[in-house]
């Protein structure tokens, strides 16, 4: 049984008009982990932060933010599901330093913005493919993470609308262990894709949807290889009036067998049909 507590403060200030504001901030976690018949533990995790906008222009604006991360592993990670995951009690608190600089443009629905990130990790919980049909979390004592992220939305322009986010990651296990030492980290691609498009007619919204993910890898040193995977969907959301909307839609329109796991695939083809209920004040 986990008993948890938290505490944190985020002031906001504002200089030069409202131009630039700053934002640093504070948290403090305290955990109690009970189990019957053995001994109490208390996992503590401590993230402080500091985080900034730089206002060009009212739909043009650039920030950044800089602080320290801690994150106890979960009960899950810790004692897994008796099934596909094996737990593991010795894992440690999994810690690191983030850094991250974006522009944003946003105006009338539409938005654009683009963003640079670099992590510092610290003992580092990961999932590690141990068999065919078992993971386990691990830590990994040290490894560095860093991207590139591009979202875009075009809002309503007229009968249509648009958006898409992409992400290019390089990771590197920075553990020192010869097998594994300068290779990316498992369950994390390189490249990934999403995107939409929407057509409106009257009481319809017809849409679609493409996602792409790169090759990535089950295991550290770059072993067991996951494949690449492309999926489409299809939506429609027809107006009843009122707030009421019916919806369908189709995910993996291709039936693509892919899998996160060896063993487990994710499903295949899906359809879903749903009613729903908007209340707007």
């Amino acid at each position: 049984t986990r008993t948890k507590g938290a505490l944190a403060l985020q002031p906001s200030f504002g200089f030069f008009s409202e131009r630039l504001l700053i934002s640093p901030g504070a948290r403090l976690e305290r955990n109690l982990d009970t189990e019957d018949g053995g001994d109490d533990a208390t996992l503590d995790a401590v993230t402080a932060q500091v985080g900034a906008r730089w206002m060009f222009h009212r739909n043009v604006f650039l920030k950044g933010n800089i602080g320290h991360f801690e994150r106890v592993p979960s009960l899950f990670e810790l004692f897994g599901d008796r099934g596909a995951v094996v737990g593991n009690t010795d894992l440690v608190t999994e810690s690191g330093t983030n850094r991250d600089l974006g522009l944003v443009f946003s105006s009338s629905g539409r938005r654009l913005s683009v963003g640079w990130f670099i992590n510092d990790a610290f003992d580092l919980i990961l999932p590690v493919q141990i068999s065919p049909v078992a993971v386990k979390f691990q830590n990994l004592s040290r490894a560095e993470i860093q991207g590139f992220e591009l979202e875009g939305d075009t809002g309503r322009a007229g009968p249509f609308r648009a958006r898409a986010a992409f992400t290019r990651l390089w990771t590197e296990d920075r553990s020192g262990r010869s097998y594994a030492d300068g290779h990316p980290l498992p369950g994390r691609p390189g490249v990934v894709l999403d995107a939409a498009v929407f057509a409106y007619a009257g009481r319809w919204t017809l849409g679609a949807d493409y996602a792409w993910m790169d090759e990535n890898f089950a295991q550290t040193g770059s072993r067991a290889p996951i494949p690449e995977r492309k999926l489409i969907g299809l939506s429609t959301d027809y107006a009843l009036g009122q707030g009421w909307s019916v919806l369908g839609r189709v995910d993996n329109l291709g039936d693509e067998q892919v899998f996160d796991l060896y063993g487990y695939p994710l499903p295949g083809r899906q359809f879903a049909l749903s009613i729903r209920k908007e209340h707007r004040p």
